[in-house]
């Protein structure tokens, strides 16, 4: 199985694969601000339990009713302590790890 990573090693890109690519970059850079914001005012940031490099952030996007929805951003930590956003997603559950900030209300 390939991993998402080698798509940025390869050079040749099929039409479809090219569409997809530019589809994800323009999709963050949309939503880039709102990343820049989870990351500088993190509700919650937790180290990820199946990745001990990875650093989840979280923060509230919004609260419709009884659902709760999060923006997550998925930042991994190189031994060179240098800090690279891996995704940003939405979702409705914090994951389990160690949780290594909370903002206090």
């Amino acid at each position: 199985m390939r991993s998402n990573s080698s798509i940025f090693k390869t050079r040749k890109f099929s039409y479809r694969k090219n569409q997809k690519l530019i589809s994800v970059l323009l999709t963050l850079k949309s939503r880039s601000k709102k990343i820049a914001e989870t990351l500088s005012k993190p509700d919650e940031v937790r180290r990820s339990q199946s990745r001990q490099e990875a650093r989840l952030y979280y923060q509230l996007k919004a609260q419709v009713g009884s659902e709760t929805r999060y923006i997550c951003v998925i930042v991994k930590v190189t031994a060179k302590q240098e800090e690279l956003i891996v995704s940003a997603m939405t979702t409705s559950s914090l994951k389990d790890g160690e949780v290594l900030y909370r903002r206090i209300p």
